[in-house]
Parts: structure tokens; sequence; C-alpha cells
């Protein structure tokens, strides 16, 4: 057999190999699925008499963006469509910034919270990356109308991780859906602290970091080394965080590499 046909067979087995991957329902996969951990027996199998699990992410912080061209001046940093995130309020968005080579600087997750007469976006990121994010947003704002502000002290990032619903008891105003992966849990912001009552079970962040890593889901600096990996080996389109129709910062090369994919 010639080496032409020899990468002809090789491009259509990933092709093949694409499509099925692409194709993976995550729904039902999670539903077929009992994950327990180690000490506190958390799964996801069905049934609302557990209790749900909740743990404050101290490793992230919180920056907030208002003004009139906020979706405008995103939409160029980001891998994501902002304009899509803007449509509805409250939602939730993950995505990456990149640098100019293409490859992953910070993995964030991005908050609507606006309100008829104002336009706000909340960005969860990485404690370790939240000030060379602020200076990268002040150095591309230029006269654009965006406000930047850290608002890590005010609010604090929580995660309830053992069921895809939070009780309307324990439902702050500021409360997400995992936008990553379906049943994943729930990401919400509160100014006050959480305590433990008979229906949510307060433990340490490790804990989230032991359920994040049987989901295989990266997360933050230690996982996202910043400018070493891809995106497109990071997940990013399988844990919906990405968009490749859009010229932005630092997504040509990954523009590239989707082009090659069937």
């Amino acid at each position: 057999m010639s080496n032409y046909k020899v990468c002809l067979c090789l491009r259509a087995l990933s092709r093949i190999c694409f499509k099925s991957i692409r194709s993976y329902k995550w729904t039902s996969a999670c539903k077929k699925t009992t994950v327990h951990l180690n000490q506190n027996n958390v799964h996801t199998s069905s049934g609302n008499d557990r209790p749900h699990t909740l743990s404050q992410l101290q490793s992230r912080s919180l920056i907030e963006l208002s003004g009139k061209d906020t979706i405008d001046f995103l939409q160029g940093l980001v891998t994501n469509d902002v304009n899509q995130l803007a449509e509805k309020s409250p939602s939730t968005q993950y995505s990456m910034i990149l640098n100019v080579q293409g490859r992953v600087l910070y993995d964030l997750f991005l908050y609507n919270s606006s309100s008829e007469n104002k336009t706000t976006i909340l960005i969860d990121i990485d404690k370790a990356g939240k000030d060379e994010v602020l200076k990268l947003f002040k150095r591309y704002r230029l006269r654009k109308k965006v406000d930047v502000i850290d608002i890590s002290d005010g609010y604090k990032v929580w995660c309830q991780f053992n069921s895809s619903a939070i009780p309307d008891t324990l439902k702050p105003p500021l409360t997400f859906h995992d936008p990553r992966v379906p049943l994943f849990g729930c990401r919400f912001l509160s100014d006050k602290s959480v305590n433990e009552t008979a229906n949510a079970n307060v433990v340490d962040e490790e804990e989230y970091t032991t359920w994040r890593y049987r989901w295989g889901i990266p997360e933050g600096v230690t996982d996202l080394p910043p400018g070493n990996c891809l995106p497109l080996e990071s997940n990013l389109a399988l844990m919906n965080g990405g968009i490749f129709y859009y010229h932005i910062l630092g997504l040509d090369l990954s523009c590239a590499m989707a082009s090659t994919l069937p």
C-alpha cells in the first residue's frame, strides 16, 4: 500500500474518531455512572434525600466589568461568543483567554448579571492569574467605556457539586449551572458565609478538586499552566468554551487546527 493510501486511511479513521467524540452524550453517560468520594460518600445516583455538598472555592477570584461597551470589549478577548451570553440575564459561559500564539493563558467563567439599565459581567478566574488579567483588561480597554473592578473581597465563589440542582432554601440570587458539563453541579456567588445545615454539607475545596478530577475537568493554572496548553487539547470544545468563526486575539492557531477537522 502506498504512502498516499495510508494517509487517506488515517484521515478517514481520524474523522470517525472525531465524530464519535463530538456526538458523545454527557447526560446519558452521567445518569449511568455512580461516582463515590472517599470520606463523604457523595454520589450522582438518583435520589433527593442526600445532603447537598457545598465548597467555597478559595482559589478563585472575581472581577466585575460594567459599562455599555462591556460586551464588545470581551468579544475580542475570549474564546466564546459573548453576544450569546448577553441575550439572557442571568446566564453563564465558560471561556478562555489566549495569548498571541494561540495558547491558553487562563480559563474563566463569565456571569451575566446585567440589569435593564446597566450591563454587568462578573468574571470568575483563578486567584493566581487575577492581577495579570486585570492588567490585560486595562491594557486593551483603550477608549471603550468599561469599568474594571476587583470584587474578590466582597463576593466569594461557591460550588455545589454532587447534583445538578441546589435547594431553594440555599439558593442565592447569583446561582448558575456549571456550563462545562451537564449534571456536574452549580456555582454561586455570595457575599455571606454559608453555614452547614441539614440539607447542606460544607467541605474543603480539596473535595471539590477530587470530584472534578474524577470527571476529568481541568480548572485553573495548576491544570492549565499559562502559555503551555492549546485550547483544543484542553477540551475547550467539549466543555462548551469556544467558537471558531470569530477572529479574536490569539485564536488564529486554534482556527487553523479546527479547519483541518471534519
